[in-house]
């Protein structure tokens, strides 16, 4: 008798960027080797080995590159490890779908990352679960995968974040199929990334996306979710209205007043490390009734 699992799609379910877009990671990637265009070349040889419908993968890739560019081995290999260097440095946990994974469970993603890259992300971010991982090119975008996972195992549902491959095809093979939308950036993350303000709103993305509390205390996650989007950005334009203010004032120390001021004056401390800031203790009674 089969065993029952569910199944969970990896990347922007389980794991995210903090950069949000896997672009973003090539950008660094070209400006940490100081190769111009070299994104654009590594970016165009996905693309071409995705076109073959032949299976690929990262070694794959960086060998159309190394000729495309005229890389000697020692620097092709380098420039690998450099870009999985990077996506270890940019990998951040999507808590409360990672609460969700038990032991016995199955993922699967499609991606060119070898298998023992995808399981040591996914390390990174905190999965302890002993859990099976298919990882494969298109076996979910083309639908081949879910019959060959039906053959082993009984799938409760499959949880993902696109409609296409974790939605549609999963669907067709009978499989319970579960869209996430919140690794999506939200109204004031789009907001904030739209005016210039793009690391604010990874920032802010990262924390919402940190939530530790469960869905059994929705008024909690609800006061974390207010925290990040709203508390967070307003102290933190606050904050450079204020050291601009005191540039501009002369001023060589700033009270916090206590209680009101407590968060602020510890982010504000963050930003401005130089800067001679205290937190002073009072009360609204003695402020607004002074003996």
């Amino acid at each position: 008798m089969l065993r029952w699992v569910s199944s969970f799609d990896v990347f922007d379910t389980l794991i995210a960027r903090r950069s949000v877009e896997p672009q973003l990671v090539l950008k660094q990637l070209e400006m940490r080797a100081g190769l111009p265009g070299l994104a654009v070349k590594r970016l165009l040889a996905d693309q071409r080995l995705g076109s073959r419908g032949q299976p690929y993968q990262l070694d794959d890739i960086w060998q159309e590159v190394k000729q495309a560019m005229g890389l000697d081995d020692a620097t092709a290999n380098g420039l690998k490890a450099l870009e999985v260097q990077l996506e270890h440095d940019e990998v951040i946990p999507i808590a409360e779908n990672l609460v969700q994974v038990e032991d016995g469970d199955v993922l699967v993603s499609d991606t060119y990352l070898p298998l023992e890259v995808v399981r040591s992300l996914l390390s990174r971010a905190g999965l302890e679960r002993t859990v099976a991982l298919l990882v494969s090119n298109d076996g979910k975008l083309r639908g081949w995968i879910w019959p060959r996972l039906l053959e082993k195992f009984n799938v409760r549902q499959h949880f993902g974040d696109n409609l296409h491959s974790d939605g549609k095809t999963p669907a067709s093979a009978g499989i319970k199929a579960i869209i996430y939308t919140g690794s999506e950036r939200t109204a004031v993350e789009r907001f904030l990334a739209e005016r210039g303000w793009e690391p604010l709103a990874n920032l802010v993305r990262e924390v919402r996306l940190a939530n530790p509390i469960m869905h059994s205390r929705p008024e909690e996650r609800h006061l974390w979710t207010l925290t990040c989007e709203l508390n967070f950005p307003l102290l933190f334009f606050a904050s450079l209205l204020l050291e601009r203010h005191l540039r501009d004032s002369g001023a060589r120390e700033v009270f916090f007043v206590s209680r009101d001021c407590h968060l602020w004056h510890r982010l504000y401390g963050r930003l401005f490390p130089l800067r001679r800031s205290t937190y002073f203790y009072t009360s609204r009674k003695c402020l607004l009734k002074p003996s």
